[in-house]
């Protein structure tokens, strides 16, 4: 199970699906089998993640599935393997052993599966991680499993030769010319942004370059998407994503308060119509919706609050009920033909998500 969480924001009086799926963490599980390398529930051994959590047709996801030895016992003969539930293109491949980044490997792929078979021992304190990028042929659910097998020295009497752990994760797949996603590896300020003739999302954000120091560690690209959700219908518009990880860069951007641990990126929605009579941006309420719910409205919300002087959220990171407090508004105009748009800062965090209006 994952700790990456959805956030919905709603206006005042009507609600408007905006949905912001900020960032995606390695927390995700898998049954714990060995009695030494698995044996700790609370922190799984193996955790799949798919970035973004929302993709365009056609363009590139990353899945990462990470195999972390956190034991003093060595596991042997390890292996890992990857099974889309659905066909997919499978692109680059990627082995990290024992924390390396290998600079080749003997990983098979079809177009559900890829395949990385006995490739020696991880050692305790070590990880091992399985990095593929993909894009997705159709629109829905798109689920993907990782697993692990490996042999431990234990007294599993009577039981397998090798352990074997499975962790799996989702993302929503959309088509349409109004979703956008990117995976790039500029190391330098990006944007995107998609929408329609009603909503639109827009982000600003840092690509960083590849290696340990990307987003997350050993990502080949900084995965991202931001549009408008096909046929969607939050309360009176449609349901707006902006999806993006968070970057381990040794500084934040020019402009911002040093420190990563609270740097931000800058969303932009504009509710080009469907806004009730009288609304405009000095009166316009956005609500952050807590963390179940999806993409749907969940009434249990928050009010998004404007930023501080330093351009962060009142108390950064602060827990605000089960949600935290990772957006602020910052800025508020007027557009043509009665539209809003708002400025946010968005800080990327394990637990939030997505937005309404």
């Amino acid at each position: 199970m994952r700790q990456h969480r959805k956030k919905l924001f709603a206006l005042g009086g009507v609600t408007i699906l905006v949905a912001l799926a900020s960032t995606f963490a390695f927390t995700a599980g898998g049954r714990a089998a060995g009695a030494n390398i698995c044996a700790d529930a609370s922190a799984p051994c193996l955790v799949e993640t798919l970035a973004p959590q929302s993709l365009a047709v056609g363009q590139t996801g990353v899945s990462l599935t990470k195999f972390a030895n956190g034991s003093s016992a060595t596991a042997t003969h390890t292996a890992i393997s990857l099974t889309f539930d659905n066909p997919v293109q499978v692109g680059t491949v990627q082995l990290v052993v024992n924390g390396s980044l290998q600079a080749t490997n003997t990983c098979t792929t079809t177009a559900t599966t890829v395949t990385c078979p006995d490739f020696g021992s991880t050692v305790g304190g070590s990880f091992d991680k399985l990095i593929v990028q993909y894009s997705a042929i159709t629109d829905g659910t798109l689920t993907a499993t990782g697993q692990v097998m490996f042999g431990e020295s234990n007294d599993n009497t009577g039981g397998p030769s090798n352990d074997t752990q499975q962790s799996s994760d989702s993302v929503a797949v959309f088509g349409g010319t109004g979703y956008a996603t990117a995976c790039k590896t500029s190391g330098a300020a990006e944007s995107i942004g998609a929408g329609d003739t009603s909503l639109t999302a827009a982000l600003q954000y840092v690509a960083a370059a590849t290696g340990a120091t990307a987003a997350n560690g050993f990502l080949p690209c900084t995965p991202v998407s931001a549009g408008v959700i096909p046929g969607s219908h939050g309360v009176n518009t449609e349901v707006a994503v902006v999806d993006f990880p968070s970057i381990a860069a040794p500084n934040c951007p020019a402009g911002q308060p040093a420190g990563q641990s609270f740097c931000y990126a800058v969303g932009t929605l504009d509710f080009l119509s469907g806004l009730p009579k009288g609304s405009n941006a000095k009166n316009l309420v956005l609500y952050e919706a807590l963390a179940s719910g999806g993409f749907v409205f969940d009434v249990t919300k928050l009010v998004v609050p404007a930023c501080s002087a330093n351009g962060l959220p009142p108390s950064p990171g602060a827990p605000a009920t089960s949600a935290v407090n990772d957006t602020c508004i910052y800025a508020r105009s007027n557009l043509s033909k009665g539209g809003v748009e708002l400025g946010l800062h968005v800080i990327a965090s394990p637990q939030d998500g997505h937005y309404s209006g």
